[in-house]
């Protein structure tokens, strides 16, 4: 899946707050970690979640 110039690479892992994954910024080319988040602590109503990206 790609989210933007991020693409998913594997599940990291999922707790109270949201999902980690394994990610790559595909103009960068570097791996990162995206954590999606539901939209309870997102407080954006129209997406289904907001996504963090870490480097």
């Amino acid at each position: 899946m790609i989210i933007g110039q991020y693409k998913i690479l594997e599940k990291i892992s999922d707790g109270g707050t949201g999902i980690a994954y394994k990610g790559e910024n595909v103009t960068l080319e570097q791996i990162i970690a995206l954590k999606v988040l539901p939209i309870t602590f997102s407080g954006i109503k129209d997406l289904p979640g907001c996504v963090d990206i870490m480097l």
